[in-house]
């Protein structure tokens, strides 16, 4: 949804914008309708996918070159590994006067071997010097990019964290009750929620374990909300752990505001992350956090926010889960957002940054 934000708010500064996308891998939820409501152009790449296939990629590159001679951009801006790999190459051929491209994660670490992960970082350092700007999310994700994987030199990098409608989640209290009413549970019951693809850089397996060794007073349920091609081996994982009264997996659900509304907390176990757009919608919904610390995650929580605990440490993360279901004042604490937090992560501001960024790549005046 970032990439639609960023079209349908660019729009109003005098931009028009093609909104290019790819296949969907089970599990994933398209937001083509969503963009096409919201007035953007769509055009749908169905050579393009996550997965690697050479005819395919080739037919996908000619495809955006074809897209980009009739467009004829100022500006190509990538998104996401494959996307960007392709974009990028496509908009070198043709000679695009402003290629950028927006790592939202990376691929370097918790997906593939060392050596495979090793081979990714030598074809983005390529692609880098195909880019004229790459945006990082976050300092923490600038700092691992250009330090740590030597992707590029830091003067090529521009920080812009995410932004988001978040006006739907700072109101979600109007729904307040309503995921308790659908699936039969009271006011006493806390619940926890993790909001993500089934997928294991996601570390759902983490939390399952993590709830089998809690010892907790409290009346607890769990929702894992969200679906992907390892469902079936999680709800396997609660069956074998012995908790699966206590977890609900609810699959895809377009509701999340509805969702928040009724949550304790909200949980992360992610292996690796650029910036999770769950923690953001929690904390605009006013919600206390428990999350692994990976990425740029302590970039976007301030401090005292919620229990922010070392990735794969279940014992660690049972621990800060058990704190707060059993202390309605230690999560009460824990939300100590204020709106300037928030409002870091507004779209307005997402569009203006994006905005200034283009017209000094370009030369142009600033507004």
């Amino acid at each position: 949804m970032n990439t639609t934000y960023l079209s349908q708010y660019l729009a109003p500064l005098g931009y028009e914008t093609i909104l290019a996308g790819g296949a969907l891998d089970d599990g994933d939820q398209s937001s083509i309708p969503e963009a096409k409501r919201r007035g953007v152009e769509v055009v749908e790449l169905g050579s393009m996918r996550r997965s690697l296939g050479p005819v395919a990629d080739l037919l996908a590159v000619w495809q955006i070159i074809r897209l980009i001679r009739k467009f004829r951009p100022s500006v190509v801006h990538t998104h996401t590994a494959k996307a960007g790999a392709i974009g990028r190459f496509a908009a070198w051929l043709c000679r695009v006067p402003v290629v950028v491209h927006t790592f939202h994660g990376h691929v370097f670490e918790g997906y593939f071997t060392p050596r495979v992960s090793r081979m990714f970082q030598r074809v983005e350092r390529v692609l880098a010097g195909m880019s004229d700007r790459i945006i990082a999310i976050s300092p923490s994700q600038l700092t691992d990019l250009s330090s740590r994987f030597k992707i590029a030199r830091p003067e090529k990098f521009a920080c812009i964290p995410l932004g988001f409608e978040l006006d739907q989640f700072k109101n979600c209290g109007e729904h307040l009750g309503e995921l308790r009413a659908e699936f039969g549970l009271g006011a006493e019951v806390v619940l926890v929620g993790l909001i993500g693809r089934l997928v294991p850089i996601k570390n759902h397996r983490l939390l399952l374990e993590a709830i089998a060794r809690l010892d907790v007073t409290a009346e607890v349920r769990f929702f894992i909300v969200g679906d992907g091609h390892i469902r079936r081996e999680l709800e396997q994982k609660a069956t074998d752990l012995g908790i699966a009264d206590r977890v609900i997996f609810t699959g895809a659900r377009y509701d999340t505001a509805r969702i928040y509304a009724d949550l304790d907390i909200v949980a992360l176990t992610s292996i690796n992350e650029g910036t999770p757009v769950t923690l953001i919608e929690a904390m605009a919904a006013g919600k206390s956090i428990v999350t692994t610390d990976v990425g740029g995650i302590r970039d976007i929580l301030p401090k005292g926010y919620g229990a922010v605990v070392p990735s794969g440490d279940v014992a660690a993360f049972a621990e800060a889960l058990a704190r707060f279901i059993d202390d309605e004042g230690a999560r009460a604490s824990a939300v100590n957002a204020s709106q300037a937090d928030i409002a870091r992560f507004e779209v307005d501001r997402l569009a203006g940054d994006v905005d200034r960024l283009y017209r000094s790549l370009l030369n142009l005046e600033p507004r």
